[in-house]
């Protein structure tokens, strides 16, 4: 007994080393840096460290959440397709709206705008980077947060520095229209 107890706490112990540390993401350019983490269908996607960066006084780190409206495919997209059959009878997606194109089998996450719309399907920016299946979801995007950056470096760890809903993608942008870098980690 009481070596199963203290295999218990050694597994406990390990599992919650590995749940806190998290998925960490990077991404620096010379336009406006961004990163995405694909959603959490049992709870949030919980923002632990931030550290962005820009040469822009007006830079700001927004984040991006789900709007409410998701599609799933009808028929599984082939590797780098664009049209994406799903049911849209609402257009729940219309032109113009920016998504998170989830592969939850590959725990991909492709970016990507919708430039066509009909009933029956959309037509995304750019092909998809991982073949899909049914199980795949399209999240239209909204701000769900900003922070004022410019010049100065920011990096900030806390356990709840951003959360987002329940089975939500996020997606940090460090908006400058000049030399802009983002790295967080976070934990879904």
């Amino acid at each position: 007994m009481k070596e199963t107890l203290g295999l218990m706490v050694c597994i406990m112990a390990i599992a919650s080393i590995a749940v806190g540390a998290g998925e960490s993401k990077y991404d620096t350019t010379t336009n406006s840096a961004a990163i995405d983490f694909g959603p959490n269908a049992w709870g949030p996607v919980v923002v632990k460290s931030l550290f962005a960066s820009s040469d822009s006084a007006t830079a700001t780190v927004k984040f991006y959440v789900k709007s409410g409206d998701r599609v799933t495919p009808t028929v599984a997209p082939a590797l780098a397709a664009t049209v994406i059959e799903c049911v849209n009878t609402d257009y729940a997606l219309t032109n113009g709206d920016e998504v998170i194109y989830f592969h939850p089998a590959a725990d991909a996450v492709d970016y990507r705008a919708i430039s066509g719309a009909t009933a029956s399907n959309v037509t995304l920016s750019s092909g998809i980077s991982v073949a899909g299946t049914l199980a795949n979801q399209i999240y239209e995007l909204t701000q769900g947060g900003e922070i004022s950056l410019g010049t100065t470096a920011m990096s900030e760890q806390g356990d709840y520095l951003f959360v987002s809903a329940t089975d939500s993608p996020v997606r940090i942008v460090v908006d400058s229209s000049t030399n802009g870098s983002v790295q967080a980690t976070a934990t879904r």
